[in-house]
């Protein structure tokens, strides 16, 4: 379905949430920050998840991955690649942590299926780290689609 709407000839980066539809489309991607701090914030109300250093330290991780996106602009291409590189060795080390928590076990999972997605923002400068705007950009229809329940049908989805 992606390559029915983006065409085999797309060369940019797909910015989009988790969503296992996307996992087939062969473009670059990079996958939505605001989305897994999403996942981090629910992680850490699971029950039995009391120590949540481990969450704390992937939520520090996005937020500087976020600050360096940022930084691109001001800091020299040289730097901005030595960055880009530390905070593959700290995703790398996250994935590689041994956790038992339900909460940890749960978010490391998900960066784990997508971790060469993780730092698409810091590869290509117009990929933009959450892809809230897009997101925003939608909701009017989304929120029409599911007050109509224009899904439900048919003629629905073809409207």
């Amino acid at each position: 379905m992606v390559r029915d709407i983006l065409g085999d000839d797309f060369d940019g980066m797909l910015v989009s949430d988790c969503l296992s539809s996307y996992g087939p489309a062969q473009y670059a991607k990079h996958k939505c920050i605001a989305h897994h701090l999403r996942a981090i914030s629910e992680a850490m109300k699971y029950p039995h998840t009391d120590e949540d250093k481990y969450l704390l330290a992937w939520k520090s991780f996005f937020h500087v991955v976020i600050a360096l996106y940022h930084l691109r602009q001001v800091i020299s291409e040289e730097d901005f690649a030595h960055k880009r590189k530390l905070m593959e060795s700290w995703r790398d080390k996250l994935l590689n942590e041994i956790v038992s928590q339900p909460g940890d076990v749960s978010v490391r999972n998900r960066p784990a299926k997508q971790h060469r997605h993780l730092l698409g923002c810091l590869y290509e400068p117009l990929a933009e780290p959450t892809n809230n705007r897009a997101d925003r950009a939608l909701r009017a229809a989304v929120i029409s689609r599911k007050l109509s329940g224009g899904n439900k049908t048919e003629r629905g989805r073809d409207c």
